[in-house]
């Protein structure tokens, strides 16, 4: 267990330096391998097949404009719910542990 936990804290303080460098640094950031970097070209594979397959002509480059507009917001939606899921799952954690989970009524 807290072996899973030192791996916990070491991907959060990654997804944190790789957020400051996205969005503080003034320069470009030159490693090979960059949580964003791999987030944006796995989501653009994504986005364009989906699209190519769909609809063909004017509207499908239409579509694909709005991916650089909706990116960042659905990345930071993405980075949101998984923070809220694993706060609502430790919570449920720390009451079962305290006893404080509802009885099931058997009828």
């Amino acid at each position: 267990m807290a072996a899973l936990a030192v791996v916990g804290v070491a991907l959060i303080l990654v997804i944190l330096w790789d957020t400051f460098e996205m969005m503080v640094l003034p320069r470009r950031v030159t490693r090979k391998f960059r949580l964003t970097r791999f987030y944006y070209r796995s989501v653009w594979r994504l986005w364009s097949m989906v699209v190519t397959a769909v609809i063909k002509g004017r509207r499908q480059e239409n579509l694909l404009s709005f991916f650089g507009p909706l990116s960042p917001w659905h990345l930071e939606t993405k980075r949101r719910d998984n923070w809220i899921r694993s706060a609502w799952e430790r919570g449920a954690q720390a009451a079962k542990t305290a006893g404080l989970e509802e009885e099931e009524e058997h009828f």
